[in-house]
């Protein structure tokens, strides 16, 4: 992540998270093995997988007192995951020679099994969020949030959610001064 404190009541913040995994196996069977024993013939097969994913997230934090009164609190976010997963395979059998699992492609065209597969989904998100305290005893709080993903129809990708609240601290009252 990279921060920033462009003035003492204001932070900017962008935090990045990639993952990415990779898998690939091969596999052989010649034509002395067992799975081998009706055709004599090697067999093989190849696997590849990927996965791959980040989050990246930008905030800015603004938080200001005015005349010892008014005390204001703001966030900003915006948020970005992507999800990728791919896999293709590969297999043929009667092979005329034992290459191990490199050369797939050296049995009849009739013996081959191809596979492959793709998706992918994304989130957006978008949230503001607005906290003000005026002189310790009235509380304000008031939030929007946007959310957008890949994974629902194209005509209703988007939510949207705000929320609100308000607080008195009776404590802080003068009329509530001598009570325990």
């Amino acid at each position: 992540f990279l921060q920033y404190e462009p003035v003492d009541w204001m932070t900017v913040k962008s935090s990045f998270s990639p993952s990415l995994y990779t898998y690939r196996r091969g596999r052989f069977w010649g034509a002395d093995t067992d799975i081998n024993s009706g055709t004599r013939m090697p067999q093989s097969r190849k696997n590849h997988e990927e996965y791959f994913n980040y989050t990246w997230d930008h905030q800015m934090n603004i938080n200001k007192i005015f005349n010892d009164v008014h005390n204001v609190n703001v966030l900003l976010l915006h948020s970005s995951y992507l999800n990728r997963y791919e896999s293709s395979e590969l297999r043929s059998a009667e092979q005329p020679f034992e290459t191990s699992f490199h050369n797939v492609g050296s049995g009849p065209s009739d013996t081959y099994q191809l596979g492959s597969s793709f998706s992918q989904s994304q989130l957006l998100s978008f949230a503001a969020r607005m906290n003000y305290i005026y002189n310790e005893k009235y509380l304000f709080t008031f939030t929007a949030r946007a959310d957008g993903t890949s994974k629902f129809a194209e005509d209703n990708q988007w939510g949207w959610f705000p929320s609100g609240a308000v607080a008195w601290r009776i404590s802080e009252e003068s009329f509530m001064e001598d009570i325990t």
